[in-house]
């Protein structure tokens, strides 16, 4: 391979597991099934480290060792699958690490690889890129980041891990105190607070709001319990429904029709994998026994113009940029451990126009609004 070829290699998606299946069919970490599991496996990876011992590793001995970087320099990149936000994280951590001096093709070399969706061969991409001479190892989404700690602990690697588009990394166990292991990255933790607030003034009799989310997904069971504190003193009740296969997101959806004022969903793969079940299902209910479509609400800004109403969260363009920018850093020699976990500054209000005003909803100021809305077949 010649210096600056970018590599990529997709692998393809294989049957669906459910966590009863996942229950049924302990991991082996050496010779893992290959089914996909959803975004935050942390239960799997957690007894994965337990088995391996984690604590064996000790992290002033990664962390102080001396790593001379210099061109053509070398970064591997693991993301978890093909989705419109990993993407963008991705694409802007690529230009944010051009507009630093570190083009891809130039003096960088960068292996990409995407799992589909599919947790084993995520960790088999883990294996193959510590097994490479990089010099930076970069998860986008908190299983892809998971799998590359354990290969490189497992392996006994020292290469620095910075993850993407993680919303709990201290649940994740990747926070370096947790970790044992040089790491740092960017967050995009829900900011709940700002959301209520948008989903209280845009439906202002809201007396229940829906919750769908698998409950094997971390991040999504820590977001439910914010999001329960925060309603609770508004004395406003929130229904929560479970689900552990995007097959099951219809059903989910169809049971909390006439329960419900409005719906929320977390950063949760099964759920977004199914946006526009989510989405139809939603619209569907205006011509239904109720006679009303259901709002809907979430975290990522991108999902609005797929039908949501309104979302508060992150650009995940700028998540990458400011991922680029922390693995720029780490290619001029800065140490790692001088480089916290953070969130990006910026947080966005997007709603749809057109959803807004099919429910009657003035345009409000300082809120960005989008018109378009894509195809729900």
């Amino acid at each position: 391979m010649l210096a600056g070829d970018v590599w990529h290699l997709e692998i393809p998606i294989f049957a669906e597991m459910s966590a009863g299946d996942v229950a049924s069919h302990p991991i082996n970490p050496d010779n893992p099934p290959m089914n996909p599991l959803t975004k935050c496996s942390t239960y799997i990876i957690s007894i994965v480290f337990w088995m391996l011992g984690a604590g064996s590793f000790s992290s002033p001995a990664l962390a102080d060792a001396p790593h001379t970087l210099q061109a053509p320099y070398r970064i591997g990149i693991s993301q978890i699958v093909e989705h419109p936000a990993l993407d963008a994280v991705r694409l802007g951590m690529l230009a944010a690490l051009k507009e630093a001096g570190y083009g891809a093709g130039e003096n960088l070399n960068v292996h990409y690889e995407n799992a589909q969706g599919n947790m084993a061969t995520a960790t088999q991409i883990a294996t193959q890129l510590v097994s490479e001479p990089l010099d930076v190892l970069v998860g986008i989404s908190t299983p892809a980041a998971q799998t590359l700690l354990y290969a490189a602990k497992k392996n006994q690697k020292e290469i620095p891990i910075v993850f993407a588009a993680v919303s709990d990394p201290l649940s994740a166990k990747l926070e370096p105190r947790e970790s044992h292991y040089p790491m740092t990255g960017i967050t995009d933790v829900p900011n709940l607070e700002v959301l209520r607030d948008l989903m209280h003034g845009m439906v202002p009799h809201l007396k229940t709001v829906g919750f769908i989310y698998n409950a094997s997904e971390a991040n999504s069971v820590a977001t439910l319990e914010r999001f329960q504190k925060l309603w609770q003193v508004l004395n406003i009740k929130v229904v929560t429904v479970t689900v552990n296969k995007t097959s099951e997101v219809a059903q989910g959806m169809q049971s909390l029709i006439g329960k419900v004022d409005a719906v929320y969903f977390p950063q949760d793969n099964t759920v977004v994998s199914a946006i526009k079940t989510v989405v139809n299902i939603a619209a569907a209910n205006e011509a239904g026994q109720h006679g009303k479509a259901l709002p809907l609400f979430c975290s990522d800004p991108l999902l609005v113009a797929e039908g949501v109403l309104g979302a508060v969260g992150y650009d995940y363009t700028e998540v990458g940029k400011e991922t680029g920018l922390v693995v720029a850093r780490l290619l001029k020699g800065e140490a790692i451990e001088t480089i916290p976990i953070h969130s990006p500054l910026k947080l966005k209000t997007v709603v749809n126009r057109s959803v807004a005003k099919h429910f009657g909803l003035p345009e409000m100021v300082d809120i960005e609004y989008i018109d378009t809305v894509r195809s729900r077949s």
